[in-house]
């Protein structure tokens, strides 16, 4: 026996899940939306506090950096230390020793430094004099003295000044002195890792976040940093110095803000779950509520199927079956129709472009009147729209996305037709073009129709991405004459290899001239080949004019092809006279691949354009048979000359003429025969290459690279180098020292 509350409770079921997903994901959205939030407000502080207080650690840093190289530069009391006398206590140690007194006390960041010098060995410090080997930072100067100088500041690491002292936490600076030959010794500035540390926590105090900063080495400088490293915390950012190269750190304490955005969290989710509940219970009372009248129904419908309702279905389940089952076999009824009318006006449309049925004017409304066509027209006319470029069309697009270009072709052309008064029927008559025919309701030349189809170009070009040419035919009245009307649209696209792609071609206005002049045009073929075999630089004018004399007469694409096939014939009867090694190069190659143009051309200028590419690079092999082999030893002596007088500035076109017995238009056709660029092109590359190799390998000045590649003006070897570089002289030297 059925459930009385089978379709009530089905409600319920079908409703509360619903209701359970779109809640917890509305609260998962507020969430993730509120943590973005707060994310990237954070990031953004996070940015603009690091780059602060980087700059400020830089900046004192630095400005201890630049008081030492000042103190280099000015202080003779400093220096004296490396150029005193050796006996003279005052200037050598005494006046030296009171300087240093006087740099670390006016630089409180400054916890120490001391001078060493490189001719006994002697260190100085405010307080001390001593030999190397008994001074309590001696390890780390024997390394400076064996490995040279650090760039910038050391990694964290322990000073003593006496052997017997506790070490204190530093960070170095090491200087050469003097400052300009910087041989004589080492000025050695340490600043207390205590100080950088109180002032990184005094920029970043916070009771919810930190603030750390690492050396090269890994080292945490701070001291809140080092508190962070042993608790749990949530790094947000980090910045590395490009002076320093320390990296500092900011991120989240253990509680703080994340405590309070989780108590957050928690009472939301706590009002979720209320709001949930009351939603449950607000819809069991609107299902019960609304449940009511089918229930009645529902009732009398048992009361007069108990012995079906004992299958243990639910309560709809006849219904549901045979409505299903009326509307399954209505669907299957209404495909299989569609599919014989689809079928049916396709096989029709065949049939009268190719006039294997002609119909009576009565069959002939009828079967109109049965696919919903016009009945009463004054005239018809046929348009043939074909794609160009069909076989890049057909790699670029699938199977799939091919029939739904064409579907939208078709669709968009029965639309446009209805904007102008028209109504076609267009069906495809081949893989590449579609039939239409259009059914005019007043009288017509055909000749307005161009506007349509025009508007149809456009619209395929900016939407589909690929172009169709449209042959129109001239209009006719009966249904008789419509394969006639289709021979003169197919006729007219034949034009297409003359006029172009995307046009549109009316039969009317390209009816062929009748010149009768096929035996002068098959003469001039006649007079190129025997130019070319010669060696005669006028083929390719002559060729040019054959080209334009078709597209003047606006030959047909059958004309086009009986004379491109006669030249094919015509070359390949005069390339068997030439030498057997070239023989066999045509043979194989080049006449096969003539053949090949002329099969796969769509347009007059495709086809022209690489038939006189292909026939001029075998003309240029040609030629060469014709040439004398020595220029090949002759290019070898002149490479040998060029290389041997790159340094001299006066190297020219003249000059190497004078060296061989020729003039400069002759030193310039060999060179760009041979040698495939210009001789100013060769001669700079040349220079440039040899300058690279200066300054990689030499410390000499630009000017001296400059006079060495044959360049007397710097100016102009710079610009020269940097127009085939995209950088200077002195930025090129640089990087590779860098690399």
């Amino acid at each position: 026996m059925l459930s009385k509350k089978n379709w009530f409770n089905r409600l319920l079921i079908s409703y509360i899940p619903v209701f359970v997903i779109i809640v917890f994901i509305l609260s998962g959205l507020f969430f993730v939306f509120a943590n973005y939030i707060t994310q990237s407000q954070s990031k953004k502080t996070n940015v603009i506090f690091m780059e602060q207080a980087m700059s400020n650690l830089d900046r004192t840093l630095k400005q201890i950096d630049l008081t030492v190289l000042r103190e280099l530069n000015t202080n003779e009391g400093l220096n004296s230390f490396y150029f005193a006398p050796e006996g003279d206590r005052y200037n050598g140690l005494a006046l030296p020793a009171t300087k240093l007194e006087q740099l670390v006390s006016g630089s409180p960041e400054i916890a120490s430094a001391y001078l060493y010098r490189n001719t006994d060995g002697k260190v100085l410090s405010n307080s001390l004099i001593v030999p190397l080997e008994v001074f309590g930072d001696s390890e780390f100067l024997k390394s400076i003295i064996q490995n040279g100088p650090p760039a910038a500041w050391t990694p964290i690491r322990g000073y003593t000044e006496y052997l017997d002292e506790e070490p204190k936490s530093v960070v170095s600076l090491v200087r050469r002195a003097p400052l300009l030959t910087g041989d004589k010794g080492f000025i050695v500035i340490n600043v207390s890792v205590d100080y950088i540390s109180k002032m990184i926590d005094q920029m970043g105090y916070s009771h919810y976040s930190f603030i750390r900063v690492l050396d090269e080495s890994g080292h945490t400088i701070n001291s809140q940093g080092a508190a962070v490293e042993s608790s749990r915390a949530l790094q947000s950012g980090s910045m590395k110095s490009a002076y320093t190269g320390w990296e500092m750190q900011i991120g989240l304490k253990e509680g703080g803000f994340t405590y309070l955005f989780s108590s957050l969290y928690i009472g939301w989710m706590l009002i979720t779950v209320v709001m949930l509940i009351i939603g449950i219970w607000w819809i069991i009372h609107a299902s019960r509520t609304h449940y009511r009248p089918v229930e009645s129904i529902l009732n009398q419908v048992r009361a007069g199927a108990l012995h079906k309702a004992s299958s243990g279905k639910d309560e709809f389940h006849f219904i549901q079956n045979a409505i299903t089952e009326l509307i399954d076999q209505s669907n299957e009824f209404q495909q299989k129709h569609r599919q014989d009318m689809v079928y049916r006006k396709q096989v029709l449309f065949m049939e009268l472009i190719q006039g294997n049925k002609p119909l009576a004017p009565e069959a002939w409304k009828e079967q109109l009147d049965a696919y919903r066509l016009p009945t009463e027209s004054v005239n018809l006319q046929m348009a043939v729209i074909e794609l160009d470029k069909f076989q890049q069309f057909c790699e670029r697009y699938s199977q799939r996305d091919q029939s739904l270009l064409k579907f939208a072709l078709k669709s968009v052309i029965t639309e446009m037709a209805e904007k102008h008064a028209l109504v076609a029927w267009g069906e495809w008559i081949d893989s590449d073009r579609l039939g239409v025919l259009l059914f005019h309701q007043e009288e017509t030349d055909g000749l307005s129709t161009k506007s349509l189809f025009e508007e149809l170009h456009s619209w395929v070009q900016g939407h589909l991405h690929f172009t169709v040419t449209t042959g129109l035919s001239s209009s006719v009245k009966q249904s008789e004459d419509i394969p006639l009307a289709y021979e003169e649209a197919a006729t007219a696209l034949k034009y297409k290899t003359v006029l172009g792609f995307s046009r549109v071609i009316h039969f009317l206005e390209v009816k062929p001239k009748q010149d009768g002049d096929v035996y002068n045009r098959l003469q001039s073929v006649r007079g190129i080949v025997i130019m070319y075999k010669q060696g005669n630089d006028e083929w390719q004018t002559a060729f040019s004019s054959l080209i334009q004399h078709l597209r003047d007469d606006h030959a047909a694409q059958d004309d086009i092809v009986i004379t491109m096939e006669y030249m094919n014939y015509q070359l390949n009867q005069a390339m068997k006279e030439l030498h057997a090694a070239y023989k066999v190069r045509w043979e194989q190659e080049t006449y096969p691949a003539l053949l090949a143009i002329l099969e796969h051309h769509e347009l007059l200028d495709e086809l022209a354009e690489r038939y006189f590419g292909l026939l001029s690079e075998e003309y240029a092999r040609l030629k060469e048979l014709h040439e004398n082999s020595s220029n090949r030893v002759l290019i070898r002596q002149m490479q040998k000359f060029i290389e041997d007088h790159l340094y001299n500035p006066d190297l020219s076109l003249n000059m190497i003429g004078e060296a061989f017995d020729l003039n400069d238009k002759q030193v310039s056709q060999v060179i760009k025969q041979e040698l495939g660029e210009k001789f100013v092109d060769y001669l700079a590359r040349l220079r440039i290459q040899y300058a690279k190799r200066l300054l990689e390998e030499t410390d000499e000045p630009i000017q001296a690279v400059s006079l060495k590649v044959g360049y007397v003006h710097a100016l102009s070897f710079i610009r020269m180098f940097k127009k085939m570089m995209q950088m200077t002289p002195g930025d090129y030297r640089k990087l590779h020292r860098n690399s």
